[in-house]
């Protein structure tokens, strides 16, 4: 019996939910980035990596129902879940293993995944990356967002012609940590479509944050990399026009794949620029770089205080309030 995202966000608790990570994809965007896995010519196994309730799968199975299927996950009450929407399947396999450090050696047709969305500090950051340098030879960012590692050991795992779609959020775009990233797939050669959730609504109820689709492909035949931006879900239908006859009906701009700069920010390619009037400037990164500095935490010394103010004679009228995040809490 498949179990619904519904029923499994009614049965299991927030709190759980928060440990994994577990922000169901929409059925109107998993059932077009399936379109494009399902429009590879040869398609023959599937890797879903990071499985959950197997919304992905569930598609696939009905447009290649003998399509050989794969699946990962770490939290062992959500694949219970699916193993019993997948019982009798003999073409569907799930593990409980963390995909990050589980099956490198195998490669795949197509990959589908809307992977977990963890801060560096909220997963093991430095096997990981320590990981993903030994078999890609990529030294991540130590900020890096465990969806990009994600996304980076997919493109290693396509087999030739093989397709990827993945759900994550567009961070990483214009991020610096996504610097290395952009470069991979760059170099990589498989990135194909780039497409920009800019919703006035949430796409996720759970997720605030604006997502962007990549379809990626290891196929010689390279014509271009496509940025799109979706402002609403009725904007589906002509996605899904675009990706199975390779032509859209949306504001598109296309770049050679050797154009694009993994140096810069990304949304140059995908926002309206203001043109005429900043045509004469450069990057910033050409000339100067940013860094956050040292948080100390010793807001004693850096924050003023009213016995300061006394002592120094500095009128009430040259003082602003100041809140941390700590006592915003005690408020509530």
């Amino acid at each position: 019996m498949v179990v619904s995202e519904k029923a499994y966000t009614q049965k299991v608790s927030l709190s759980h939910r928060k440990k994994y990570a577990q922000f169901f994809t929409p059925a109107e965007v998993a059932d077009w980035m399936t379109d494009w896995i399902s429009g590879h010519p040869n398609l023959k196994n599937v890797l879903e990596p990071a499985f959950g309730l197997g919304v992905f799968s569930r598609l696939l199975l009905k447009k290649c129902p003998n399509v050989f299927i794969k699946g990962f996950d770490v939290d062992p009450v959500i694949l219970e879940e699916a193993r019993q929407g997948f019982c009798g399947m003999s073409n569907v396999h799930l593990e409980l293993k963390d995909y990050l450090f589980a099956d490198w050696d195998n490669k795949y047709d197509g990959i589908v995944c809307n992977p977990p969305y963890f801060k560096f500090h909220d997963y093991e950051n430095k096997k990981a990356l320590a990981e993903i340098k030994r078999w890609l030879k990529v030294r991540a960012n130590g900020f890096t967002n465990i969806y990009a590692l994600f996304l980076l050991k997919a493109v290693y795992q396509l087999n030739e012609g093989g397709r990827a779609a993945f759900l994550i959020p567009s961070e990483f775009l214009n991020a610096d940590y996504g610097r290395q990233i952009k470069d991979y797939l760059i170099r990589s050669g498989t990135l194909r479509h780039v497409v920009i959730f800019d919703f006035k609504e949430t796409v996720f109820d759970d997720v605030l944050t604006t997502s962007a689709v990549l379809l990626l492909s290891k196929e010689a035949n390279v014509s271009g990399v496509r940025f799109s931006t979706i402002h609403n879900k009725n904007q589906f239908e002509s996605l899904r026009h675009g990706i199975t006859s390779n032509e859209t009906m949306l504001p598109s701009s296309v770049f050679a794949l050797n154009a694009l700069d993994p140096d810069i920010k990304w949304r140059a390619y995908y926002q309206e620029q203001a043109g005429r009037q900043y045509k004469n400037l450069i990057p910033f990164n050409k000339v100067a770089k940013v860094v956050r500095g040292i948080a100390t935490g010793a807001n004693d010394y850096f924050v003023f205080n009213k016995e300061k103010a006394l002592k120094y004679g500095i009128p009430p009228e040259y003082l602003l309030p100041y809140f941390n995040a700590f006592s915003l809490l005690k408020t509530k």
